[in-house]
């Protein structure tokens, strides 16, 4: 290895080595900010990368959050709202006793 070989690898480590510090004495903020940047960049070059794959995923996460939707759509039933003071009692009751289904009607 020549000395101007070994003098860059030199001058690169003391470089990484001074940047590292420098990283890990900046504020907690700067370092959020440093690595949302780096995530930010790091998905943009994806997309430039690979258009069709990032096509692809985002409607596969649509397909699933509508197949989610749907199916909490049809499980969580809740009852209907009450017309008459009368039954607004017995609405409210539903709610306030240990069994799902019970209701006390005065």
């Amino acid at each position: 290895m020549t000395d101007a070989t070994h003098k860059d690898i030199k001058d690169r480590i003391e470089a990484g080595e001074s940047a590292k510090t420098a990283r890990e004495t900046a504020p907690l903020s700067t370092r959020i900010t440093d690595k949302a940047v780096e995530a930010k960049d790091g998905l943009t070059r994806f997309a430039m990368d690979h258009p069709v794959a990032t096509i692809a995923g985002g409607l596969f996460g649509f397909g699933v959050s509508q197949a989610l939707v749907s199916a909490c759509r049809t499980t969580l039933t809740l009852p209907k709202m009450p017309t008459s003071f009368q039954s607004s009692t017995s609405f409210i009751q539903t709610f306030r006793t240990p069994t799902r289904f019970f209701s006390l009607t005065f």
